[in-house]
């Protein structure tokens, strides 16, 4: 299993659109941390960003880890909803 990465790496790496692809995070969410402003539920998504690139890369998501559909999430949420 990969180690978790820090949401500010993880920006720097995918870039903004692919996190937020990735997290579902909105892009005001991803400016404040671009900027290392305190956001909410940070922890939540670097264990989501780290967990779908292990996913991508044939790893089986790690207990704990949030899958994108997860009722948390925004795609989560609107599935729950259907």
């Amino acid at each position: 299993m990969p180690a978790r990465k820090p949401l500010d790496e993880l920006v720097e790496e995918f870039g903004p659109a692919e996190l937020r692809r990735r997290t579902e995070l909105d892009l005001r969410t991803i400016r404040k941390i671009r900027r290392g402003e305190t956001v909410p539920y940070r922890d939540t998504a670097e264990r989501m960003a780290t967990g779908l690139q292990a996913d991508l890369d044939g790893i089986e998501w790690p207990e704990g880890y949030l899958p994108i559909d997860h009722p948390s999430t925004i795609r989560g949420r609107k599935e729950a909803k259907a």
